[in-house]
């Protein structure tokens, strides 16, 4: 081998090791996100009952309260609340909901 046919073949070589370093880079399957948790959603009747079954007109009173978990609006007409998030409401709220009318 000639001092010119080896001064290309380490060329060679060394363009070889950078292309498959940039592709092993760009070949990278990076492993899925992981699942996000999922929402329950509920409808005022459920989210009232999770309450205790309160009354619809004392959840809208409680609805308007600073803290109160917020509404999901799935469209114009449409409301819905994560239990989670009443579940938590519950826990960290000073005073119960009141009590269902009779």
């Amino acid at each position: 081998m000639t001092p010119h046919h080896l001064a290309a073949a380490i060329s060679a070589a060394e363009n070889f090791d950078q292309l498959k370093g940039a592709l092993s880079s760009l070949l990278t399957i990076e492993p899925p996100p992981p699942p996000v948790a999922e929402i329950e959603l509920l409808t005022v009747k459920e989210a009232r009952a999770v309450l205790g079954g309160i009354s619809k007109a004392s959840f809208y009173e409680l609805a308007k309260e600073p803290g109160f978990p917020a509404a999901y609006r799935l469209n114009a007409r449409i409301v819905r609340y994560a239990r989670a998030d009443l579940l938590d409401w519950l826990r960290t709220t000073k005073s119960p909901p009141p009590p269902a009318a009779g």
